[in-house]
């Protein structure tokens, strides 16, 4: 009885060894190139132009950049096209970029906005217009 649950500890101990040797490896932090995805600029019809986001194919990552010296923080906001919503919140002051990554299923389509708000407060003052539609796994473009 001890040989056969040795061989079944021996077994099992295998097993986990060989999948964490086969399993593909995660980011460790956001991707290094982000200059030739997904920019959107934004602006709103009151004027305000104080956000910038961006979206990276590679470990589905977003970043959010405020730009405006308002006293306001930026929120990069998505939608996927399966009905999942998330926000990027930026609270750091202008100039900084906060970076974002969110598990996104490979399959589907994702566009996003941005939107000034008060740190405190989880009211959107103004938002600017959405992306187009942007494959999730390929970072393709539906204009």
């Amino acid at each position: 009885m001890k040989r056969i649950l040795g061989g079944l500890a021996m077994a099992a101990s295998a097993m986990v060894f060989t999948s964490a040797v086969t399993a593909p490896a995660a980011h460790a932090g956001p991707p290094d190139d982000w200059s030739s995805l997904t920019a959107h600029p934004e602006g709103t019809s009151s004027g305000w132009q104080g956000g910038y986001g961006q979206f990276n194919a590679d470990g589905d990552w977003f970043r959010v950049q405020d730009l405006d010296f308002d006293g306001y923080g930026v929120v990069l906001r998505f939608e996927t096209d399966y009905g999942r919503l998330g926000d990027c919140i930026n609270t750091q002051g202008s100039g900084k970029m906060q970076y974002c990554n969110f598990n996104l299923r490979e399959t589907g389509q994702v566009h996003f906005w941005v939107c000034m708000r008060d740190a405190g407060s989880p009211v959107y003052l103004a938002c600017g217009q959405k992306s187009p539609w942007v494959e999730i796994d390929s970072g393709t473009i539906h204009w």
